[in-house]
This record gives C-alpha cells, structure tokens and sequence, in this order.
C-alpha cells in the first residue's frame, strides 16, 4: 500500500518528531523512504546581481549548505538504526510547493510530515506548509504534531 513514503523536513528538531512514523510505514510495507529537505533560496537572482555576489559564491553557500542538511539527516538516520532504503533530495524552492511537485517527480503513496517544524516565526505568520500539502496533495498525507 504505501511502498514509497516521503518525508519533508525543514531540519528542525520538530519536523524530525515525524520520522519515526515515516519509519515505521516503510517498516510494516516493506517500502522505502525519500527524505526531502527543501531551501528557499535566501537571494534572487536580481538581487545577487545589485549585490555582485558571483553565482559561484552563491553555488558554493548552496553547497554549503545542502551538505550541512545532510549531516543533520544521516545523524537523525543513525539514531533511528534506519533499516529500510532511504533517497535524501536537497532541493532549493518553496517548500509548499516543491514538496507537491516532488510527490509528482518521485512518485511517492504518502507524505508523512511534522506540523509547527518551521524554524522561524515568518513561516509561522505567513502559514503553513504542511496545511498546503494537506490542501494540495493527490496522496495521503500524516501530518505528526511536531
């Protein structure tokens, strides 16, 4: 039923509170896991040009970036002893959306997501994202009070 579980997280220590649920599904479907942790980009292209932060600069803060997300996963996967295969996908966008475009793009059964795992109160005031996905997904989604 649910052979392919995706699991959004914004690195928060609360949007983490879902995983082991997310676990849990692939566990007892004998599925898998796509861990997705998603930047927005934190300057646009305009505003790097009025800056004149060279796009190599900026690739290399991505980079930076997407790796330090990567650690924080694999040691949230090592404390879980994660004995089902899992995808990490580190991508830049907003997250409301890229989360729905994913489910398209990766084919996953169900969402499995933390409420209340924005790490800042601007995500607070302008909504939420797990309230998108629940409005927008074509699958599942468990939403998991962080």
């Amino acid at each position: 039923m649910y052979k392919h579980i995706l699991f959004p997280t914004d690195g928060s220590d609360a949007s983490f509170a879902a995983f082991p649920h997310a676990l849990d599904l692939a566990r007892t479907y004998k599925g898998k896991i796509s861990i997705l942790n998603l930047h927005e980009e934190f300057i646009s292209h305009d505003e790097r040009q009025f800056l004149r932060v060279s796009a190599e600069h900026f690739e290399k803060l991505m980079a930076e970036k997407a790796k330090k997300a990567r650690d924080e996963i694999e040691t949230v996967m090592n404390k879980h002893d994660v004995d089902v295969p899992v995808d990490i996908v580190i991508r830049q966008g907003n997250a409301k959306q890229k989360i729905c475009e994913l489910r398209k793009e990766l084919g996953g059964d169900i969402i499995v997501m933390a409420t209340r795992g924005h790490s800042n109160l601007g995500a607070a005031i302008l909504g939420s994202v797990a309230e998108y996905v629940v409005r927008n997904s074509t699958v599942p989604v468990l939403v998991v009070h962080g």
